[in-house]
Formats: structure tokens, sequence, C-alpha cells
């Protein structure tokens, strides 16, 4: 079994409390065949939700489609979403604001 490749070492990304997006594209997503994705909302946080999207391309103006739906359920929540197969694109947004906190996406691809 091949060894977990970070995304660039590791990606960390923290998310603005109301339109944050985080794109990934082919340069760091064709080597891929699987993605795991971890949503924390910060021990503040008393709200809010992440999409996690596909589209064809990072430029993809229509409506992307949906992976995985993540809402806010408890203060200091991690959750975990495993994103399988290849993508050439995906989007992780906020799609409900993040009351009172921030909400912080960690990615690791293999």
């Amino acid at each position: 079994m091949a060894s977990p490749v970070l995304l660039s070492r590791r990606e960390d990304y923290g998310l603005d409390l109301v339109d944050g997006a985080v794109v990934l594209g082919p340069d760091r997503l064709a080597s891929l065949t699987a993605l795991a994705i971890y949503v924390t909302f910060s021990a503040g946080a008393l709200g809010g939700a992440v999409a996690v999207e596909t589209a064809p391309s990072v430029g993809h103006s229509g409506p992307w489609h949906p992976v995985a739906m993540v809402e806010w359920i408890a203060k200091g929540r991690t959750h975990y979403v495993a994103v399988q197969g290849v993508h050439l694109a995906l989007r992780i947004r906020v799609v409900k604001p993040i009351v009172q906190g921030v909400v912080t996406i960690h990615a690791l691809g293999s």
C-alpha cells in the first residue's frame, strides 16, 4: 500500500466566518484516489455548515455537485469526510455562516 501523501506537506485552511472557500484543482488532485477532509469547528462556534463539492474545473461557473454537507452540532467538534475517486476540482465552502467562531479544514490525500 502506498504511503499517504500530504497536499503540499499538509494544508490547513481557516475559512472566513461568512463565505470562505477553499478550492483544490487538478494540480493537487491528479494523483489522488482518496482524500480525507477534517472539518473542525472552533470551541466558540455556535452554528454553521460547510459543503464539499466537485466540478469539472476550478473555474466552473455553474452549480457544483454536492459531495458532503457538514453541519455544526457541537463546540470544538471535528468531522471527517472521505472523498473517493478522481476529481478535477473540489471546493470546500461555508454555506451557513459560522456563528461566533471559525471552521478549520485539514486535507490529506493518497
